[in-house]
């Protein structure tokens, strides 16, 4: 029997890289809120929905599906759950964030009311898989790179417009992730009998500063080093005082205090349960 895998989340930088690895004898349906993003392919069919009424996906999911993954931000993912209730699901796996654990002491009242939605959303994926049966495993990746790549292209942006990137001094640890690598986690979870209610962290597989990241990030896409460390104080009150320019109000102080903190995490349990075995970061 043909399996049928549901994908929430056409726009995602994963979406492309599943669709390859779930291969074209797979039957698979991609929801979206704005159709046409997925290339041509004869098992994949693209489900549009509105963006403030994701509970109107409920009739178009009815029916079996071997597996559901999320790929959708897991804030919004309650909504789309309430409209899953009434299919049929094999396993679901949802991806969440690392931010649960580095954003816990966050000084920034927009950064906590992020944190309190990611908690809502996983708290809704855990009621849904008790309430309904459903085999379940949550991932929480860490900063990821090699697909949309915000935090990579930010980095270079900031370089290319300054002739520099700016970095706290004594910075913390960093575990960047690539896409790909997320990627083989979400298939071996659908997979792995093991990971059944499970939640894992996903780092990446090298711990590096966050100025020996930047650095590598500047060298790969720039052909230069050229970060300066200066001290917190002063970086937080520049971040402040170009945050006041409409073209840098994404800008915030707060991103100097987050560079000094260490933001990695424990591969082990995914390793020994999903084979997850990363690659370093820009290798």
């Amino acid at each position: 029997m043909k399996e049928r895998v549901l994908i929430l989340g056409g726009s995602s930088q994963l979406t492309p890289l599943l669709l390859a690895r779930l291969g074209a004898d797979t039957e698979i349906v991609v929801t979206t809120t704005s159709e046409g993003r997925l290339q041509d392919r004869s098992n994949v069919t693209e489900v549009g929905y509105p963006r403030e009424a994701p509970e109107e996906l409920a009739e178009k999911l009815r029916g079996n599906w071997t597996a559901a993954i999320s790929l959708v931000p897991v804030s919004v993912l309650p909504r789309l759950l309430t409209a899953l209730e009434s299919a049929s699901i094999g396993r679901l796996v949802a991806l969440s964030t690392a931010s649960v654990q580095t954003k816990v002491d966050s000084r920034s009242a927009a950064e906590r009311d992020f944190l309190q939605a990611v908690k809502t959303g996983e708290n809704a994926f855990h009621g849904f898989i008790e309430k309904t049966g459903t085999p379940g495993v949550l991932l929480r990746p860490a900063m990821t790179y090699g697909g949309g790549d915000n935090n990579v292209d930010f980095i270079r942006r900031m370089a290319q417009r300054f002739g520099f990137f700016p970095v706290v001094r004594n910075s913390g640890m960093r575990q960047p992730v690539h896409v790909a690598d997320v990627a083989d986690a979400v298939m071996s979870a659908l997979k792995n009998s093991r990971a059944t209610g499970n939640t894992y962290f996903l780092g990446g597989g090298e711990r590096l500063t966050f100025e020996a990241m930047a650095k590598r990030i500047l060298r790969a896409e720039l052909g230069h080093e050229r970060v300066l460390p200066v001290p917190g104080p002063v970086l937080a009150f520049t971040l402040g005082t170009l945050a006041r320019l409409p073209r840098l109000s994404f800008l915030d102080p707060e991103m100097a205090h987050r560079m000094r903190e260490d933001h990695v995490f424990d591969n082990e349990p995914a390793h020994r349960d999903l084979d997850f075995s990363p690659r370093g970061f820009l290798q």
